[in-house]
């Protein structure tokens, strides 16, 4: 990761009872969180310590969110890259990235320029008090903390699935070219090389995953393989869970027929503290 942050944290806003923005059958809260669990997803599989303040459609009001992200930053040692999806209701089809008044451009100058690539990169108050950010994610971020707001143009409410896969592959793109590729830990995957008579099926059967996955993770616009070619694969001695409410290492532990130390020794955990929608690995 870089430097200066130890983790990311996609925040999709509204959820349950705050609908956000509407247009018709389509709501802002279910957008946001479509384009936050695939922006998640996709950078989860590709090894980045990640997590994300909602996987479903429940309401969590701004405070929670706050502790929520004080809890994550202060279990990863500090300094999270908070990124929140949101829809804005004024503009119809751009895509802005929100930086706070707080933040000089030159805090994050790298970032803001490869995500000005795709959208504007600009600051937003609110309308009676321009000394105060317009996100209250931007407001109440956690010390050592960024939080950067993706602004969708209302219509993207409107899009097929694919359109809005493209514009959060842009900034998936753009957010691995700032941390960088080799500086990325992953030990969820192995490397294959693609021998004569293999095709992403068989390669999918061998270690027990799907086609779309392997593509998804490697980045594949197509089937096509090339002799060679390295892929990366799931571990095969690797299983993953996802913590939910109420959930325990000795819990866990139990469920998957392992022990507490084992789970804390393959995760690299120095405590027993466990964060809702964590993503951890679940030894053999």
């Amino acid at each position: 990761m870089n430097n200066r942050f130890n983790t990311i944290i996609i925040d999709p806003g509204h959820g349950g009872v705050d609908f956000g923005y509407g247009d018709g059958n389509n709501y802002e809260k279910d957008f946001n969180l479509e384009v936050g669990k695939y922006i998640y997803d996709r950078l989860s599989s590709l090894g980045f310590p990640i997590y994300i303040t909602r996987v479903e459609d429940e309401t969590i009001d701004i405070y929670d969110r706050f502790e929520l992200l004080n809890q994550i930053t202060d279990d990863n040692n500090g300094g999270s890259l908070v990124f929140s999806v949101q829809v804005d209701n004024e503009n119809p089809n751009n895509v802005s990235f929100i930086r706070s008044i707080n933040r000089d451009e030159e805090t994050n100058k790298d970032l803001y320029e490869k995500l000005n690539r795709i959208g504007e990169v600009k600051t937003k108050t609110l309308p009676n008090d321009e000394g105060k950010d317009f996100y209250a994610i931007q407001r109440l971020a956690p010390n050592g903390s960024d939080a950067i707001v993706i602004e969708f143009g209302y219509e993207y409410l409107n899009k097929t699935k694919e359109e809005k896969e493209n514009i959060s592959n842009n900034i998936i793109e753009q957010i691995i070219s700032y941390f960088g590729k080799l500086n990325l830990t992953n030990n969820n995957y192995n490397n294959y090389v693609v021998e004569k008579g293999d095709s992403l099926y068989k390669i999918a059967n061998k270690y027990n995953t799907s086609v779309s996955e392997l593509k998804k993770i490697n980045n594949l616009g197509t089937d096509f393989l090339v002799i060679g070619q390295i892929l990366k694969v799931p571990s095969s001695n690797n299983n993953f869970y996802i913590v939910k409410k109420g959930d325990s290492l000795y819990s866990i532990a139990k469920k998957f027929n392992t022990t507490v130390d084992k789970i804390k020794d393959i995760n690299n955990l120095i405590s027993d503290k466990l964060i809702i929608n964590q993503k951890i690995i679940i030894p053999n």
